[in-house]
């Protein structure tokens, strides 16, 4: 539990970069659905993007406004593991057009939006590339 606790964290910080601000923190919260949590949709450059953990299927699903996806299998691996995975994701998708290199985006999440070191996200920028 305590390893899922720390991954419905990470996408919560996600959520938290990403949706508008409310009141209360609310634009943080990740919502039950009929298999699991959802971030529901949040902005993000010209496109929406929804991630949902989906326990039934062992599965974080990535979905875009256009129809893009990526499903990421949750399996036992390391904390630092999921972040390069989930920057990786989120770089195949292209969700930010306006970097002026994709295999920046993993170091973007992992540094600013997640808060880890430098070093985790450019082992996720040599992964995308």
């Amino acid at each position: 539990f305590a390893t899922l606790h720390m991954w419905t964290q990470i996408v919560g910080k996600t959520r938290l970069a990403l949706a508008s601000p409310q009141n209360h923190w609310w634009h943080t919260t990740l919502y039950v659905t009929e298999r699991g949590l959802t971030t529901s949709a949040m902005h993000c450059d010209h496109r929406m993007l929804a991630v949902e953990f989906d326990f039934i299927a062992d599965t974080l699903n990535l979905r875009t406004s256009d129809g893009d996806s990526h499903a990421l299998a949750l399996q036992p691996q390391t904390v630092a593991s999921y972040v390069v995975t989930l920057g990786v994701a989120v770089t195949m998708l292209w969700m930010f057009d306006n970097l002026p290199h994709a295999g920046a985006m993993p170091v973007l999440i992992c540094t600013i939006v997640l808060g880890f070191p430098a070093s985790v996200g450019a082992a996720a920028g040599r992964l995308a590339v």
